[in-house]
């Protein structure tokens, strides 16, 4: 279920955060509304990015290679599960 966060107005002085494309910041925002209460979220690339970033011409796979190289997502798979395992918003709970 989606919850309501706040996004600080500190981000866009991140140099890290601003030098992403434009896909990757509107994923990674939309990311914050779908994120359980710990940051953890299904490793689904294709349908955040198309979900957060509709309108812009990208790949999901690309956009959270993107956000991993940036260090803002981490994916984890738990041993023994199956799918595509899950992502964790790197500094939640800095934040939340």
């Amino acid at each position: 279920m989606a919850r309501k966060r706040e996004i600080s107005p500190g981000l866009w002085e991140n140099e890290e955060f601003v030098e992403m494309s434009p896909a990757a910041r509107l994923v990674w925002i939309g990311l914050w509304s779908v994120c359980d209460r710990h940051g953890c979220f299904e490793w689904r690339p294709r349908k955040w990015t198309r979900l957060f970033a509709a309108g812009i011409p990208c790949k999901g796979e690309e956009v959270f290679q993107e956000l991993l190289a940036a260090g803002f997502v981490e994916r984890y798979k738990p041993e023994g599960e199956e799918g595509e395992g899950y992502g964790f918003v790197v500094k939640w709970a800095k934040h939340q």
